[in-house]
């Protein structure tokens, strides 16, 4: 599947105008990695171990409830390492934010 037609599929089930307001531009597509969807990962927090899991299961997505960047982002190292995660390597996986849900 297309990412641009898997997101519409997730909009649909989750429609991005229910986000609260401070969610705005927070949520959708957070890193944009293949073009092609085929093995999808869910989970609350995009935590280095759960990003490590959805690696290793071979996922195309990792769709989150929680958004891994909630500030502005300078650098990823150091102390944010643990709470949020390493990027994956594109044109590996992508990373969308739900929080909507």
């Amino acid at each position: 599947m297309q990412i641009a037609d898997f997101i519409a599929m997730l909009e649909e089930i989750a429609p991005p105008e229910l986000a609260e307001e401070f969610d705005g531009g927070r949520i959708g597509l957070i890193i944009e990695g293949r073009r092609d969807v085929n093995t999808v990962c869910c989970a609350l927090d995009a935590t280095l171990p759960v990003v490590r899991a959805a690696v290793a299961a071979g996922a195309d997505m990792l769709v989150v409830h929680h958004t891994p960047i909630w500030n502005p982002l300078t650098r990823i190292g150091g102390g944010n390492r643990e709470r949020s995660s390493e990027p994956p390597s594109p044109p590996a996986e992508c990373l969308c934010d739900a929080h909507q849900f």
